[in-house]
């Protein structure tokens, strides 16, 4: 099964569950990477949320699916887990400027 087509139907598992997210006891954003810490009780949060979203690609066999795990706003402390569409290929280089 296509993840647009799971999506699509409405009762879903995952439209139900939403995307969890985990507060972290700190994390540090710059431009070229981040840096999460989390306490053990938060660690067991996340890893429990991302084997519930790889547990239900597997479920429904899901071919085109990944778990995304995603951090949004400056100032936020939260990871997210949801699932999307996985790339195919390798990641689009842009061209260097001289």
């Amino acid at each position: 099964m296509l993840l647009s087509e799971f999506l699509d139907q409405e009762s879903n598992p995952h439209s139900k569950a939403g995307n969890p997210s985990v507060k972290c006891n700190a994390l540090y954003k710059t431009k070229n990477n981040f840096n999460c810490y989390l306490t053990a009780s938060q660690a067991i949060q996340h890893a429990r949320h991302l084997l519930e979203k790889a547990q239900l690609i597997l479920d429904n066999q899901i071919d085109d699916a990944v778990i995304q795990v995603w951090n949004q706003g400056e100032s936020n402390e939260r990871l997210y887990l949801g699932i999307t569409k996985a790339r195919k290929g390798v990641r689009r280089k842009t061209p260097r400027l001289a």
